[in-house]
């Protein structure tokens, strides 16, 4: 992508059969336009004001299956005991 170029002078300026009006500090073009390779002294380089920050690296995420992602949001339970047999049958005995 050409660089963005903003004129230095105020006036016009005429260039591939065309008029153009300049006006210092606020007329841009690229700088492959012609009237900006033919007359490169009246632009110079537009200052960005606030750049961009550099781009965070993008990090490749785990991909996990719907059961793994299950498994990882359910806390693990532990293993209940089975109830004890021979004490229900003492009790229905009794009762």
């Amino acid at each position: 992508m050409p660089d963005v170029m903003v004129a230095t002078r105020s006036g016009t300026l005429a260039c591939d059969g065309q008029r153009y009006r300049l006006r210092r500090g606020r007329t841009t073009a690229h700088s492959t336009h012609p009237a900006v390779v033919d007359n490169p002294d009246l632009w110079t380089p537009m200052r960005v004001d606030l750049p961009a920050p550099d781009p965070v690296p993008v990090v490749e995420a785990e991909v996990k299956s719907p059961a793994a992602i299950e498994a990882q949001e359910k806390p693990a339970t532990a293993k209940r005991r089975a109830p004890r047999a021979k004490a229900n049958t003492e009790r229905a005995a009794d009762g």
